[in-house]
């Protein structure tokens, strides 16, 4: 008799035991009557990313109506955590398996001397239930292989999609380039459109472009995930680099449906491709390769509340405790750095919030308070402004009447990012808008924005080349990245 019903949702519990063959249900719950289950048969076991399991059936009546029991290594499994819900049904006509390839972690088989089978696998397989099929007496057991890396296997349990935070908006993209493809392969057959083989992932160093987003993408699809570092696949013997990535193709290709992530790609193609896709081999952005480019950016403020909540989302964190304040004095912060609570990118210029307020500088008080209306306002009510924000204040006036003074202080008092840089104008623009809010000050303006045209002996007009850059990043700034430029210069205007 076929006992198969529909699948019932439990919510995730932890097991006192140290069983992983076995779960606990309520015996007076009427999910058993629902079911027909019965004490010991074999349930299979869903988790919300597509992982399964088989599980033995136990009744406890100290266990709520509404949950189900498991230990540790069963969640593992089924890449859960306490809270999660999981679907239940009846596992009928379990077979037996006729092959089983295993394989140990490597930290467990260090020093063995003797058979693998004998020490480990022999009295672990014992009269047990695995997942999918039995383990009889003429089940052949196979352990041939490298040990498995601990911390890979373990890395699998640590990031799905409700642990990657400040990237929504690219997370949905990916899904929709990734997982579609790989859940749904005759969808695109259907309508007549090959799917997207490969996508660029650029931006700064620590916005969780490899761990957070490629890992979680293969984690909650259940491909198989390939991880190519860059600086391991180069080698200074001719040929074998080329050899080193034909292999790794190869054995993704074996493991269909799979993903294939290259780190630090820029080791590998001619030119820096992490952060500036321009500079990658056009070869490798045509239709088939990479032809898709998605920027990880720094977080908005929003952003980084979502990063803060999954950081501390374990902690037992004191009433006290403001996230969204936290928050505030974290612009600019990224991933990784807010994990530690500091600062991770932005080192090639001056990154600061100044110590420096309105009480350390004398007198301006007219001055004051046309900057509080014009920089800090817009910050601290955005949505009260009713208008579009003054985008930049240029100071003038002799050596020594605060100009610097005055530009750190307002950066102080709306908790903004001060960057002082004479660099290249469009790199201190594209670190502005990953650290807005911001000021942005330019000291000794004049050195580079004089009138144009006044430097036709400079070497091939470099001068006019930057004020024009200058003043199409400053045509280019949008009222809700609340980036502010002030510049200072001691000639008076005329």
């Amino acid at each position: 008799m076929d006992r198969k019903k529909a699948p019932s949702s439990l919510l995730v519990d932890e097991a006192i035991n140290d069983d992983n063959s076995v779960i606990t249900l309520n015996p007076a719950t009427l999910l058993m009557e629902q079911l027909d289950i019965f004490r010991r048969d074999n349930l299979l076991i869903k988790g919300k990313k597509r992982r399964g399991t088989v599980c033995t059936a136990l009744a406890d009546d100290s266990c709520d109506q509404s949950k189900i029991l498991m230990n540790k290594i069963v969640r593992s499994n089924l890449r859960v955590r306490l809270g999660d819900m999981v679907s239940v049904q009846v596992c009928p006509n379990l077979r037996y398996g006729k092959r089983v390839h295993i394989l140990p972690l490597d930290d467990t088989v260090e020093g063995l001397n003797g058979s693998l089978f004998d020490a480990y696998l022999k009295p672990y397989f014992k009269d047990s239930s695995r997942p999918y099929c039995g383990v009889a007496p003429d089940t052949e057991i196979f352990c041939e292989g490298e040990a498995v890396k601990r911390e890979d296997e373990e890395s699998l349990d640590r990031f799905g999609y409700d642990d990657t935070g400040g990237a929504r908006k690219q997370l949905a993209l990916i899904r929709e380039m990734v997982e579609l493809p790989l859940r749904f392969p005759q969808l695109f057959k259907t309508i007549g459109v090959k799917p997207p083989k490969g996508i660029l992932l650029y931006g700064p160093p620590g916005t969780g472009k490899t761990i957070l987003i490629a890992r979680a993408i293969a984690n909650e699809t259940g491909a198989f995930f390939f991880c190519i570092n860059g600086p391991e696949i180069m080698s200074r013997m001719a040929g074998e680099s080329e050899q080193n990535l034909r292999k790794a193709f190869e054995e993704a290709e074996k493991n269909a449906l799979a993903i294939i992530f290259i780190d630090e790609i820029d080791s590998i193609a001619p030119k820096r491709a992490t952060n500036r896709p321009n500079g990658l081999d056009p070869a490798l952005r045509r239709f088939g390769r990479f032809d898709r480019e998605i920027d990880i950016g720094v977080p908005d403020e929003a952003g980084r509340l979502e990063v803060l909540r999954v950081h501390t989302k374990k902690m037992k964190l004191s009433e006290d405790v403001d996230l969204e304040k936290l928050v505030k004095g974290n612009s600019g912060h990224f991933n990784i750095a807010l994990g530690t609570s500091n600062p991770s990118a932005l080192r090639e210029t001056i990154v600061e919030i100044p110590n420096f307020r309105w009480e350390d500088i004398g007198g301006l008080e007219k001055v004051k308070m046309e900057l509080q209306e014009t920089v800090q306002y817009p910050v601290e009510h955005p949505e009260k402004f009713g208008m579009s924000p003054s985008k930049g204040v240029l100071f003038y006036g002799p050596p020594g009447c605060d100009k610097t003074l005055l530009a750190k202080a307002i950066a102080n008092e709306c908790q903004a990012n001060f960057i002082k840089s004479e660099a290249n104008a469009r790199d201190v623009f594209d670190k502005a808008r990953q650290s807005a809010p911001c000021v942005l000050f330019f000291d000794e303006l004049d050195s580079i924005a004089i009138q144009r045209g006044n430097s036709v002996r400079d070497a091939g007009g470099a001068t006019d080349r930057v004020l024009n850059q200058l003043l199409t990043e400053m045509d280019g700034l949008l009222a809700k990245k609340t980036v502010f430029v002030i510049g200072a210069t001691c000639w008076k205007l005329s």
